[in-house]
């Protein structure tokens, strides 16, 4: 859990284990965009900045490694390239075309790209 210092811009986090009694606690200085991003973010999403904070960090580390084989900081370097890529900038327009949401689309046109590297791989294998 975490909390916001009042006036300081820093966050405050502390960390509890399941019975623990002794909190470890640490600092951590964001630049004022950032809080303001944040509280933002939290009010669109209708949660506090403590249960938002909580949220994007258990997504972090929920998912299974699946781009590369490092750290989760690394995967998400993989992640900000991908989707930083001119190509998704048309997967709205074609998810709308299809009648599909952006992340449907995407998964769709994944699973076409396996098939045809799937395919054309068995056709060129001996």
């Amino acid at each position: 859990m975490f909390r916001l210092r009042k006036n300081t811009g820093k966050f405050v986090f502390l960390i509890r284990s399941t019975g623990e009694t002794n909190p470890m606690g640490f600092t951590l200085s964001c630049p004022p965009e950032i809080i303001k991003l944040i509280a933002r973010e939290a009010k669109v999403s209708g949660t506090s900045r403590t249960q938002y904070i909580n949220r994007i960090l258990k997504e972090l580390f929920s998912p299974r490694s699946s781009l590369i084989e490092g750290t989760r900081l690394e995967e998400l370097q993989a992640y900000s390239r991908l989707f930083g890529d001119e190509l998704m900038l048309k997967i709205p327009d074609l998810a709308s075309r299809a009648r599909r949401t952006p992340d449907q689309m995407l998964l769709y046109l994944i699973e076409l790209g396996v098939k045809a590297a799937e395919e054309n791989s068995a056709s060129t294998a001996p």
